[in-house]
């Protein structure tokens, strides 16, 4: 008699878990200090590399003393020190580098110490969920750093560098490790120069607010959907095949690129379609999102770049990509949208100031007048937002700083000047924020605006801080992302 099978259904995607209680890095209230040393003081030896031609990998992901993760052991043959495979390629010769290193491990005992053979990018180390400090810890040649951890017990380590030549741990005699569980699916970021792979790259912060560990870092500077980094780089329409679907991601998320932003929009909406079709295609149940990275407030953003930044979208929402850019914050009311019938009152010449001479003051000839009063309450608009002015090969944004009346009518103040020349008439809307503001940075603080703090000393790409920001912002999008499509 033949038996009967009801059908299978199918398999729904897998659901992921990721930090609910918090998104910005814990830092332990009272770290342990760490003696750094160029020779051992404990005497039990758990290497990194096994230096046997029978067991070329303690690191390997299963059954090892060592969980390796963000990137790939090289297999190529027995090393003491961990060497992980090059993944990412830099050249169009073909060169190759690593994505990233991070180690983790469960340890029973009261000390440990850290054996590199050499660390000069530096490391950042995670006890039990806590970060000892956010500032990597550099050390030159061989060395043993010493960490006294107080009353012995079990404890994770996660331990994240970049191009570090881990040697391994040494212990009491006594003492265990083994190597512990990776947590959240693969993730690999494809970036610009802004997505660097060193360990306080946002990368790192990206990870440790979804609270994943396998995040990859795939950036190469100068290069994007369509830029080869003047033909000394692959784009990355060009090194998706080698370099992201080759190690087969469960979520693809590319930032950027501003790159682009000297190319024709045809030409980088047709780059980051073959892009995005090569990924559909390879890994059809891949969550693929991101979107375009700004080294500036919303006012940087004039017609040719939103031009850009539009092709790039439009390419996304063609493939079904979420559309996650740190220039537009998702932009959501339960109420109808205000700030949507607003005109410009008075024609404006380009170079017009913004404000009286800083943002939150109106004086003079400065800012912009618009149609409204207190009575047209869909043309009022709000201190804080960001508008876009006028249309077509005129169009810039700003960010409201102040307002006052003039004539019956509201004026209103931003950071920075016209772009543009515009006539009396021209549309004013409220867009989607930035979360950048201001036109500052480290090395020139204009005092207005988190980019005094967020953009680094060479006055374009991310601080330290900025990082920690743009890592942040990006996985508080992605998770948003991933609620809505049953991900999380």
């Amino acid at each position: 008699m033949r038996a009967l099978h009801m059908p299978r259904t199918a398999s729904a995607p897998a659901r992921w878990t990721v930090n609910s209680d918090h998104d910005a890095p814990r830092i332990m209230a009272s770290p342990p200090q760490i003696t750094v040393a160029t020779s051992p003081s404990l005497p039990k030896v758990w290497n990194a590399g096994s230096g046997s031609n029978s067991y070329q990998l303690a690191s390997h992901a299963v059954g090892g003393h060592f969980t390796f993760c963000r990137g790939i052991g090289d297999t190529d043959g027995p090393t003491l020190g961990f060497r992980p495979a090059p993944v990412v390629t830099t050249s169009v010769g073909g060169e190759r580098v690593p994505s990233g290193q991070q180690f983790s491990f469960l340890h029973e005992g009261d000390r440990l110490e850290l054996h590199f053979q050499n660390n000069e990018r530096g490391y950042l180390l995670k006890i039990d969920g806590e970060y000892l400090s956010l500032t990597p810890e550099v050390t030159s040649g061989q060395t043993y750093s010493l960490i006294n951890l107080g009353p012995r017990k079990l404890r994770r380590l996660d331990l994240i560098t970049y191009k570090s030549a881990f040697a391994g741990v040494r212990t009491g005699a006594g003492d265990t490790i083994y190597a512990a569980p990776i947590r959240g699916p693969r993730v690999i970021c494809v970036g610009d120069s802004f997505t660097v792979a060193d360990a306080d790259g946002w990368t790192n912060w990206f990870a440790e607010s979804l609270g994943w560990d396998d995040v990859w870092t795939s950036g190469i500077g100068g290069t994007g959907y369509a830029k080869d980094a003047g033909g000394l780089a692959l784009n990355w329409r060009d090194r998706v095949a080698a370099d992201v679907i080759a190690y087969e991601p469960d979520v693809v998320f590319l930032h950027g690129s501003v790159n682009d932003l000297s190319e024709e929009p045809g030409t980088v909406y047709e780059a980051v379609c073959d892009t995005l079709a090569q990924i559909r295609s390879a890994l059809p149940g891949c969550v693929i999102a991101g979107g375009m990275n700004t080294p500036y407030g919303a006012e940087f953003w004039g017609a040719d770049k939103l031009d850009i930044y539009n092709a790039s979208k439009s390419a996304f929402q063609r493939y079904g990509a979420a559309w996650l850019s740190t220039l537009e914050l998702p932009y959501g009311v339960s109420a109808a949208q205000i700030g949507q019938g607003a005109s410009l009152m008075d024609s404006v010449s380009a170079g017009r100031p913004g404000n009286g001479g800083t943002p939150d003051i109106i004086a003079g000839q400065c800012g912009f007048r618009v149609n409204t009063s207190s009575t047209t309450p869909n043309t009022n608009l709000r201190v804080g937002a960001t508008v876009e002015i006028g249309t077509g090969g005129t169009r810039e944004r700003a960010v409201i700083t102040a307002s006052a009346i003039s004539g019956g009518r509201f004026v209103y103040a931003f950071d920075g000047e016209f772009q543009y020349a515009h006539t009396a008439g021209e549309p004013v809307r409220e867009v989607a924020p930035c979360y950048l503001t201001g036109n500052g940075s480290t090395a020139a603080p204009t005092g207005w605006g988190n980019a005094d703090l967020y953009v680094g000393s060479d006055g374009y790409h991310p601080s330290p801080e900025g990082h920690r920001a743009l890592g942040q912002v990006n996985a508080a999008m992605l998770k948003q992302h991933l609620r809505e499509i049953g991900r999380i």
